[in-house]
């Protein structure tokens, strides 16, 4: 994933992204190389081309063999915030914590799947989850680096209610629905 978003960060800022002097190849190749996108079976990273005469993107995963296009229009995105109920923080505290894991995973997305980021901004879906304690925000954090979904935690400034270093809450996407079900479809919400 690194070297894609090394490619996009260079193409953006006007550098060299790939092959000739156009950066991507000559105006009249029938493939464009060059964009980022995922395998929606596996979530790996895949490198996508624009097909000829101007049809969809498509792509390749090496890791489980499958012929990918990108994000399909219409996908559902959503987010959903864990937070640890056996903290007995007050509501607001409960607001406060559940905003800075929304925004801590939104910038990451932004940043590192801009195709999720963009399908999620016009609704922003969110869910709010509970947690029994630290070790079920860990087991979700370990779920959602093994299923390839993006992660934030968020841990506690230490000001008013809570220790210093807490970790309160985890953020999961935004990713596609069923990414992030995979990770947090048994928890209740909050």
């Amino acid at each position: 994933m690194y070297s894609l978003l090394k490619k996009r960060r260079a193409r953006k800022a006007g550098g060299q992204g790939g092959e000739g002097p156009a950066g991507e190849g000559s105006a009249h190749d029938t493939v464009k190389q060059g964009r980022a996108g995922f395998c929606p079976k596996c979530y790996t990273d895949v490198e996508l081309a624009h097909g000829p005469g101007g049809e969809g993107d498509t792509g390749h995963c090496p890791k489980c063999d499958t012929d990918i296009a990108d994000l399909p229009r219409g996908t559902p995105v959503k987010q959903a915030i864990v937070v640890r109920t056996d903290l007995e923080m007050g509501k607001g505290k409960i607001a406060a914590q559940v905003g800075h894991a929304c925004v801590m995973g939104a910038m990451r997305v932004r940043e590192a799947r801009p195709e999720w980021f963009e399908a999620w901004r016009p609704s922003q879906a969110k869910v709010v989850l509970r947690a029994g304690g630290l070790e079920e925000i860990e087991g979700i954090r370990r779920a959602a680096a093994e299923a390839g979904a993006p992660w934030d935690m968020v841990s506690d400034a230490g000001l008013t209610q809570l220790e210093p270093g807490t970790v309160t809450c985890i953020a999961v996407g935004p990713a596609p629905d069923e990414l992030v079900d995979r990770v947090t479809g048994g928890l209740r919400l909050l």
